[in-house]
C-alpha cells in the first residue's frame, strides 16, 4: 500500500489506514515500524469496523469519488502490481 500511495497519490489517490481499538502510541509506532506515510485513523469504538462490515483483518476498502465502495479485499494483497495500478488509475481518471 505504501508503493501505491507513493506512487498515485499526486493522482488523488488518498488511502487511510483504520485502527480497530488501538491507542495512538501503538498506531504511531507501527507506522514507524514499517515506514508508512499514509493517514492512520482510530476507530476507538468499532464504529467505523461494522460500518464497513470489516469483521476479519485487514480488509480493504475501495471507495470512489462518488464515495460508493466498489471493492472489497480481505487479507493481504500486492497493490502495486501492475493489474492494481491499472485498476486504481482507472478509478481515479473517472468523473465524479
Amino acid at each position: 500500500m505504501e508503493k501505491l500511495h507513493q506512487e498515485l497519490q499526486k493522482d488523488g489517490l488518498v488511502i487511510l489506514a483504520v485502527n480497530f481499538q488501538e491507542g495512538p502510541e501503538r498506531i504511531k509506532e507501527f507506522l514507524a515500524k514499517h515506514n508508512l506515510t499514509f493517514t492512520a485513523l482510530l476507530d476507538h469504538d468499532g464504529k467505523v469496523a461494522e460500518r464497513y462490515q470489516a469483521w476479519a483483518l485487514p480488509v480493504s476498502v475501495i471507495i470512489n469519488k462518488r464515495g460508493e465502495i466498489v471493492a472489497r479485499a480481505m487479507g493481504s494483497k500486492d497493490w502495486h502490481s501492475d493489474e492494481a495500478l491499472r485498476y486504481f488509475r482507472q478509478l481515479l481518471a473517472e468523473e465524479t
